[in-house]
């Protein structure tokens, strides 16, 4: 049967953590692996993103687009995310934000805004889904469900 130790005894034989809370100077992009060409495909995608998220908004305020999810905020993350996948041989399973991930993959922005449009003509649905469920087997991207 196993004995257990008395907490003082416990705690005297962690090792103690020593962290250096200091704030840390962010690392330049000159000091990474990354080339310029790199970071400009990365930026053109995050402010496309970020340009289209705008439209939606502004059809949405008009009365023209009935629904929207924004994806404000995260464009930089999805694009990092992405930038490792194979558009047409890796598979994804966005979320409803992914916005910059699903073009980085292949989708373009009229593919977007049929979507949010509900146009027949939108290749993810059809134009019978909420905006953000991409779907697209032509370019490996799946469907994920709604709670």
């Amino acid at each position: 049967m196993a004995t257990t130790k008395p907490r003082e005894q416990a705690k005297q034989e962690e090792p103690e953590l020593k962290r250096d809370w200091r704030f840390q100077q962010p690392v330049a992009w000159r000091d990474t692996d990354l080339d310029e060409k790199t970071l400009k495909e990365w930026f053109y995608f995050m402010l496309l993103g970020r340009q289209i998220d705008y439209r939606f908004q502004v059809l949405n305020r008009q009365g023209r687009a009935p629904f929207i999810i924004s994806c404000a905020g995260h464009e930089a993350a999805q694009i990092g995310v992405s930038w490792p996948l194979k558009p047409k041989y890796d598979w994804v399973s966005p979320y409803y934000r992914d916005v910059v991930l699903c073009m980085r993959m292949g989708v373009t922005p009229l593919d977007l805004m049929l979507a949010v449009l509900a146009k027949p003509a939108d290749p993810a649905s059809g134009g019978k889904q909420t905006p953000g469920h991409f779907s697209d087997t032509r370019l490996n991207i799946i469907s994920g469900g709604s709670p």
